[in-house]
């Protein structure tokens, strides 16, 4: 196969010949820079890995103030991101060439169509890589930040990212950003006046995530009135609700907006809980001994290991007859957040406190505990 000497002259003097050349050194150049920085990555990704031999798992090492995990974040997460702008800036310089040289006016511009493709790419890569944050946020003793709260950072960054990309590209569309400005910042006065709800409960979310009466773990009980409340250990605190799993381990969902205008006890600060003891006592022809009969009642209860005994305890008459007598002890119990079971078995220890001191007074009585 031979080639025509007069066809190849003739390439030269209409310059397809360079154009072909271009092409292909413009492909090659692409691919050369696509192949050296994916090497370089895994090269470095290796190294690092190489010095975590010793560590058993990744959380471990974060724990321990890994000082490689953001470059090993950042080089796995834009491997991907990376090879596709290299291949998006190759396939737009070559379409750019092929239009140049050929005198074609694109329907879209081909600047534009590359600036779109840079813009998502960096912010998928940004949003990647935010990822990271929580679970370093949520290992690292010396931030003292929870899960929860390193869950909003994560959130008001990702949301941050995706907003400032979609304004980008709009801006790259042909759309201009002070229009879109403006026409947002009306439309957000209509969507508040029709959206309440949606802010009563934004608002709420707030509240717990930098006012933090609760956090995910915490045993919480929400007196919504005078007649319902709701106890449980929080389970999950999203941007609308909480989830609550009910000591009868039902999953409890509260919105976020009541919790501004309901009253939420948080057992898990607390190192005591309270018991008001209700006893109507018959005390027969005993009428003198009322006095001792309380004082040996509240001894029997002193002497129990959980309680804490001195000046908390509190004693109130609050019915009288001729035969029988009403009164409330209140007392405070040790409480350890971490064993919700321990509490019911604190307060059958009271009942049995009580009825044993009753038996031995020879009194019959009736009571409740609450609490």
């Amino acid at each position: 196969m031979t080639i025509d000497s007069k066809l190849i002259a003739k390439m030269i003097t209409d310059g397809e010949l360079i154009f072909v050349l271009q092409i292909a050194l413009l492909c090659l150049t692409t691919f050369v820079v696509l192949f050296i920085a994916r090497l370089l990555i895994k090269k470095r990704l290796k190294k690092l890995d190489n010095t975590d031999d010793n560590t058993i798992n990744r959380d471990e090492s974060i724990l321990n103030g890994d000082e490689h995990y953001w470059q090993k974040s950042i080089l796995s997460v834009a491997n991907l991101p990376l090879s596709l702008a290299i291949v998006t800036v190759g396939l737009t310089s070559t379409a750019a060439l092929v239009a140049r040289h050929y005198s074609l006016s694109a329907l879209v511009s081909i600047e534009s169509v590359r600036a779109i493709c840079i813009i998502i790419l960096t912010t998928w890569f940004l949003s990647r890589i935010t990822g990271k944050i929580e679970p370093y946020l949520a290992t690292q003793r010396k931030y003292k930040i929870d899960k929860a709260s390193a869950d909003t950072i994560v959130k008001l960054i990702t949301v941050t990212i995706f907003l400032s990309g979609f304004l980008a590209l709009l801006d790259a569309i042909g759309f201009s950003i002070q229009t879109i400005l403006a026409f947002g910042g009306l439309s957000s006065v209509i969507l508040g006046l029709a959206a309440k709800d949606f802010i009563a409960g934004l608002y709420g979310t707030f509240i717990i995530y930098f006012d933090k009466p609760f956090v995910v773990g915490d045993t919480i009980r929400i007196n919504i009135d005078k007649v319902n409340t709701t106890e449980g250990v929080v389970e999950k605190i999203t941007w609308r609700l909480t989830q609550l799993r009910a000591l009868d381990k039902k999953a409890v969902f509260i919105p976020n907006s009541q919790f501004s205008s309901i009253l939420v006890e948080n057992a898990t600060r607390s190192s005591y809980h309270k018991l008001m003891l209700h006893l109507d006592i018959a005390y027969g022809n005993q009428s003198n001994h009322i006095k001792d009969i309380i004082s040996k009642v509240v001894q029997s209860l002193h002497k129990l290991d959980s309680c804490i005994s001195g000046n908390d305890t509190m004693v109130e008459l609050y019915a009288l007859s001729e035969a029988r007598i009403g009164v409330k002890i209140s007392l405070f119990l040790y409480y350890s957040p971490d064993k919700p079971k321990r509490l019911r078995e604190m307060k059958s220890t009271v009942t049995v406190a009580v009825c044993s001191t009753m038996n031995d007074l020879g009194l019959r009585f009736t009571g409740k505990i609450e609490g």
